[in-house]
């Protein structure tokens, strides 16, 4: 049976061609601009999109004749032996060939790219591209046609002798060749009228190009000439002329003094602001005449060159110019959503990836408008470039050929542009590299040139964004293929490049400052791709020469140039950049080539203490000295090698652990200027590249090996420090604060969890250091300690707040909740984090350690303190800074479950007013999640109490989010609004949820992935509460048109079983009966196709479902005959293959009961397979046999509600972006569909009994089978 790709949806295509809606620009712009000469009549063609450019149409039409009476129009002057060259070669007159239909942008693309990315070689492969290749359009054939002879003769002869296979030889007997071109050239735009209308322009440089294309690709036979240069600047300024303006020629030098706000283009528009051109890069074209420079600048210049090609146009093509300008507009807060809607319109276009790349590229557009088009290009790569299968979604053109220019790109463009750039090709090696694109590697290695450190350095910058990405990966035979891939090719280059060339430039160049940045930058992306090729296994041509390799390594670490020292205490250098690296190196050959690695051990832990005892303070060192403490961690770590600290353990903590742990005036300034930054820091791990946390981590590392001696030598220094504090706690208080710290890390044992320090050190008393020297600061009013001080001491309760008890803590929260009210920003973070975290502690038994009747009569005060604190920004962005008090406001309403209903009216203005602020410009996705959670906990707890009145309230900033396409937010409010429809769910559709529906069948809302998952909770609830309102609104059947669609990808066939569900559970059987069987279809072609287990697991239940609905007019011959309905007598086939085998793998509770319930149907109801004789008889006895294996292993019922789920939950964890993130909030409870089935076994007990099919066949069954059954009975 075929199936309709549209069957469930005549009105709403699911897979829109860009084509089809799109009025034709040649028909919009025929009638406003001026039509050029007659053409020849062509097939109709499709209209070009957007940003595509009005060039005429391919067909296969053919042309007029040559006119026998064509007047000459002009003459070219040529050498005498030109003249006989080209008379002894009469011309064919061209027939047009018949051409394929292609975009327009093809041949204007290929030829800025063959200009804007061929390197200046002397000699390159020699290719040729027959006539038939390059696309010519008839228009322009016609053009052609139209010439005077001696033109034409002459164009000819090149065609058919310098661009062909012969042309070197015809090259070499022609000294005046170069001349030839450029009479023939100049000639030609001569004839061009000015200003050009749209249609001759088009005309002029399609020929143009198909000439263009033939010199490129022969222009390797011979040196690359002077003139040949300025062809191909001429060229390139052609083709970026705007139809609309002529060409604009400055006659004299002078005129690079013009001011850029005095030129303008011709037709006395001024040049867009980002457009316009700098005076320094005119180049004059003519002697001095009497024009002035004013004058040329403004008015039509038509006396014609004599030599064309080096003339500079300060204008650009309409598409180009278009594409700049949404980019522009897309870093605009106020046009940057509809400037992004207009460039994904055109996205799919065919050519656009390429246009967009190329924008990228050019270097006279704003550093700003490019930064925004390189990441609009990663964006695209990332979503665009290939489906869940591999395939990809660009036209294959587009797709070589942005493989072909990236690395060119990627050379040419700035470092924060190769960022970007990196990070695409990145993604795409994800998805070619290397079987796809097994060119790379070897493209990669023939440009690796120490002579050129720019090229290189951009050469390594792509190879690293390709290499990097095995770091995080399971080892694997397919990736250690593609490893090997890389090595058999690269290996050898990369090796001599760093051994040889760079180190020898790099000795030679000592004093050059300049060439020896350039080298350093190349040595540092060189020490990135080591790692990277390490990071899997030792590749054998490093083990083979680890011993040189290590030796340089150990030399650049040792090593220190003063011409490469920074200024800035505050930046890394390159140096520093350089030994990090080094380091890194170390640790990874430290922990997994410690055989080959270890010898090497005690000159790299040597150079590494003398480095850390030398080095300064300054924040440019922080990442090196991190990187260090690192690898003397790693070599600590060893049992092999960790007594090389077990004699210095004093000198260690003395000079290079306390050092390190101190407070420096920089993190004061932190802790001043940017707060939210010094929290953030301190507390997610986000500074494992600072002091403190590396050094923190070495001191842990030591107590591990040498427990007794370092608490003891740590202890020492620890009372020192008091000591010091107590003499003058004013001016001492850093002291203390080096105290605490050196405590903490001492006292801490095993992983800290969610819930804190899980055990500590047996030698420290934690509670007793608490009271004696913590809990004094903590008490102090404000300015009486140390601000610092007083976040040590709330620190000090959150990491170890699970070794205090309750009492402790209840006697803890009261002074936590004052230092909400505390002006230092950082101490009342740390107040409310610590506070979230103590609420969010559990007994043994998983309840909360603190109930709801302990904290609800202080939830009032405390959320009135945090909204005021949040809401103390005043911006949208300062609001949404400080995620940290949202989760505590989050947290309180989690715990007071109804309770908070006191409150309520207060805690949901409050939310309504932040989500309609923050909807501005979403900043901060933790913040958004944690307000959207807070919301959930509302709705869950309050909103069954009062459904109607929260709908009312919230409906005015959820529609707001979904009018103004707040992308960050829709998922979020599509999963609150199906939490209120649950909330009530015995009552009719609110006509709110009416209005909805329609619009979110859009298929717009559905492209984006990160809506799906919310979009069908929503369209479940809408259909639980509204079946009635969509059947009489015809809307089932576009429903199932986005069931088809979910359907069709891996990525969402799990959100189409689950809507599939929805609609089975929710619809009778007569309404679904017209489009079940294509419904089975859809998941048939899956089945045979790309499957996976878990869909194998969503089909079993899905069935399953259907048999066990024989109340709803389905049941088990009703599914029967519909897979049947696709294909005769497959139901045999699919049972056997798919059910029967696989049900006992189902392992959730509800859905191993459905099945208990559908195979019971099956067994003991269905006449086509219980009833003996009937067509499945013989698949009777495996049905009873897996019902009776469901039965005798049991599902343990998953314990508790959602509730359980949101304090379970920990949401460090989740992904924040603008792909789907569950709010754990607003899960949807576990809903029975059975709920008065209790006992299982009785009831199947009882359905067995009933049925006389069943007991017709008992017999068939074996003596256990039988046993069994008797015992339900």
């Amino acid at each position: 049976m075929h199936l309709d790709p549209h069957i469930f949806n005549p009105g709403w295509t699911i897979e829109l061609s860009a084509g089809e809606k799109n009025e034709s620009r040649e028909q919009q712009l025929s009638a406003s601009e001026p039509a050029g000469p007659p053409a020849p009549t062509t097939a109709q063609s499709q209209p070009a999109p957007a940003l595509a450019p009005a060039v005429p149409s391919r067909s296969s039409s053919a042309t007029s004749p040559l006119p026998a009476d064509r007047p000459p129009r002009s003459s070219v002057s040529f050498s005498q032996k030109s003249r006989s060259t080209v008379r002894d070669k009469p011309p064919e007159r061209p027939t047009t060939p018949e051409l394929k239909p292609r975009h327009p942008l093809t041949s204007l693309l290929f030829c800025m790219l063959c200009l804007s990315s061929r390197p200046k070689y002397t000699k390159i492969q020699h290719v040729v591209l027959p006539t038939s290749q390059v696309h010519i359009n008839p228009q322009a054939l016609q053009f052609l046609q139209a010439m005077p002879n001696d033109e034409f003769q002459l164009l000819q002869f090149l065609v058919q002798e310098v661009f062909t296979e012969d042309g070197a030889k015809v090259l070499s007997r022609i000294p005046d060749y170069d001349p030839m071109i450029e009479a023939a050239l100049t000639e030609q735009i001569v004839l061009v009228p000015r200003p050009w209308d749209r249609v001759t322009r088009q005309r002029y440089v399609e020929h143009l190009a198909g000439l263009y294309a033939r010199l490129l690709r022969k222009m390797g036979t011979y040196e690359r000439s002077p003139m040949c240069e300025a062809l191909a600047r001429s060229f390139r300024a052609l083709l970026l002329l705007p139809s609309s303006s002529s060409i604009l020629l400055f006659r004299d030098p002078a005129v690079r003094h013009i001011l850029p706000t005095t030129a303008k283009t011709l037709g006395h528009r001024p040049l867009p602001h980002q457009y316009r051109f700098n005076p320094i890069s005119i180049i004059p074209l003519f002697p001095r005449d009497p024009i002035s420079p004013l004058a040329a600048a403004a008015v039509d210049v038509t006396v014609a060159p004599t030599f064309l090609p080096s003339f500079h146009v300060f204008a650009m093509d309409d598409n180009t110019r278009q594409l700049a300008e949404l980019l522009a507009k897309s870093l605009d807060h106020a046009q940057s959503r509809e400037a992004e809607k207009q460039l994904k319109a055109v996205e799919t276009t065919p050519g656009f990836p390429l246009m967009l790349l190329l924008t990228v590229k050019t270097p006279e557009l704003p550093i700003n408008v490019r930064l925004a088009g390189a990441l609009f290009f990663k964006n695209l790569i990332r979503r665009s470039w290939a489906d869940e299968e591999g395939n990809h979604k660009f036209a294959p053109n587009d797709v070589e050929a942005i493989k072909r220019e990236l690395l060119g790109v990627m050379i040419a463009v700035p470092p924060n542009l190769q960022v970007q750039i990196g990070e695409a090709i990145s993604v795409i090696a994800d998805s070619d590299f290397y079987k796809r694109w097994d060119t790379l590697v070897r493209e990669l290695a023939s440009k690796l040139d120490a002579e050129n450190p720019a090229v290189t350095a951009g050469v390594l910058t792509v190879a690293h964004s390709i290499f990097k990405r095995w770091r995080p990966l399971f080892r694997s035979d397919e990736l250690f293929l593609e490893i090997l891939h890389v090595l058999e090719t690269f290996g050898q280059p990369y090796l001599a490049l760093l051994q040889q060339a760079t180190d020898a430039l790099i000795t030679s160049s000592a004093n050059d400052k300049a060439k020896l940045t350039e080298l350093y930058k190349v040595l540092n992306l060189l020490i990135k791709i080591f790692f990277d090729l390490s990071c899997q296994e030792l590749p054998p041509v490093f083990e083979d020469n680890l011993q040189s390799i290590m030796q340089l390594f150990h030399k650049y670490l040792t090593t220190t140039s003063p011409l490469l020292a920074t200024d800035d205490e505050d930046e890394a250098g390159l140096e520093e950049y350089v030994k990090a690296g080094i380091c890194e190196i170390l640790v990874l050959y430290m922990q997994k080539y410690e055989d080959a690695f270890g010898g090497l051990t005690p000159n790299f832990a040597d150079a590494t203490w003398n480095l850390l005892t030398t080095i300064g303070m300054e924040p440019k060192y922080d990442i090196l000295v991190s990187k260090a403490l690192r690898f003397l961690t790693s070599v600590a770590r060893n049992e092999r090698h960790k007594n090389v600290f077990s004699g210095h353990l004093e000198e260690v903590i003395s000079k290079i652990v306390i050092p390190n742990m101190t407070l420096r005036a920089s993190d004061e300034e932190l802790f001043d200027d940017d707060p939210i930054e010094f929290i953030r820091r301190d507390l997610e791990g986000s500074d494992s590249d600072t002091r403190r946390r590396a050094a923190n981590d070495f001191l842990r590392q030591l107590m591990e090996q040498f427990e007794g001696n370092v608490t003891e030598v740590t202890t020492r220094h620890i009372e020192n420090f008091l000591r010091n504090y107590d003499q003058n706690p004013k001016q001492n208080w850093k002291s203390k604060d080096t105290a605490l710290y050196l405590f903490t890390s001492i006292a801490v044992k095993g992983v800290i969890t969610q819930y804190g320090v899980s055990s500590t050190n047996m030698l420290v008393d934690v509670v007793d250091f608490f009271q004696r020297n913590v809990a004094p600061d903590l008490i102090k009013g404000v300015g009486e300690v140390h601000a610092i001080l007083k976040v040590d001491a709330i620190r000090y309760i959150y990491t170890f707040r699970s070794q205090f008890t309750k009492d402790q803590l209840i006697q803890a929260i009261p002074l936590l909740i004052n230092h909400l009210a505390s002006p230092d920003y950082v101490t009342y973070t740390y107040s409310a984090i610590t506070i979230e975290r103590i609420l969010y502690l559990q007994q043994p038994d998983k309840k909360p350690l603190f109930s709801k009747e302990e904290i609800s009569p202080a939830s009032g005060d405390l959320l009135a303190q945090l909204f005021k604190l949040i809401n103390k920004g005043g911006t949208p962005e300062k609001i949404a800074e400080n995620e940290f008090l949202m989760r505590c406001v989050m947290r309180i309403l989690i715990i007071c479950r109804e309770d908070i209903a006191a409150n309520a009216e207060f805690a949901l203005q409050n939310l309504i007013d932040i989500t309609n602020k923050i909807s501005q410009n979403p900043s901060n996705p933790r913040f958004n999640h944690y307000h959207f959670e807070a919301l959930g906990a509302l709705i869950r707890f309050v909103g069954p109490i009062n459904p109607d009145k929260l709908e009312e309230r919230l409906n005015q900033p959820f529609m707001a989010v979904l009018q103004n396409e707040v992308a960050e937010f829709t998922p979020y409010v599509f999963q609150l609004l199906g939490l209120l429809l649950e909330c009530n769910p015995k009552a009719p559709l609110p006509e709110l949820y009416k209005v909805l529906i329609q619009p979110i069948l859009t298929a717009a809302l559905w492209e984006t992935r990160g809506n799906i998952p919310a979009l069908v909770r929503l369209l479940n609830a809408i259909c639980t509460r509204g079946a009635d309102h969509i059947l009489q609104n015809n809307q089932l059947v576009p429903i199932l048109g986005i069931y088809q669609k979910l359907m069709s990808a891996k990525s969402t066939d799990a959100s189409g079983f689950e809507l599939l569900e929805g609609v089975v559970s929710n619809f009778p059987a007569p309404a679904l009966g017209p489009f079940i069987g294509q419904v089975f279809q859809i998941i048939m072609t899956r089945l045979s196709g790309s499957r996976t287990e878990s869909m194998v697991l969503r089909f079993d239940k899905f069935f399953f479902l259907l048999c066990s609905r024989v109340e709803q007019g389905a049941g088990p011959d009703w599914a029967i005959r519909a897979i049947d309905s696709v294909q005769a007598k497959i139901f045999g086939e699919m049972y056997k293959a798919f059910i029967v085998g696989h049900t006992r793998k189902l392992t959730k509770y509800l859905d191993r009961k459905i099945a208990v319930v559908g195979l019971t149907r099956l067994v003991t109801a269905s006449t086509e397979l219980a009833t003996p004789g009937s067509p499945y008889a013989n698949m009777w006895p495996a049905s009873v046999t897996t019902l009776l294996k469901l039965l005798e292993v049991p599902p343990v019922p998953a314990a508790g509600d959602a509730y359980d789920q949101t304090t379970e939950a920990d949401l460090d964890d989740v992904s924040f972006s603008v792909s789907f993130a569950t709010l754990n909030t607003a899960r949807k409870g576990v809903v029975d569909p059975f709920p008065e089935i209790v006992d299982a076994r009785k009831w199947v007990g009882v359905e067995v009994k009933k049925s006389e099919a069943f007991k017709a066949r008992i017999n068939e069954l074996g003596p256990e089978e039988r046993a069994v059954l008797e015992g339900y009975a």
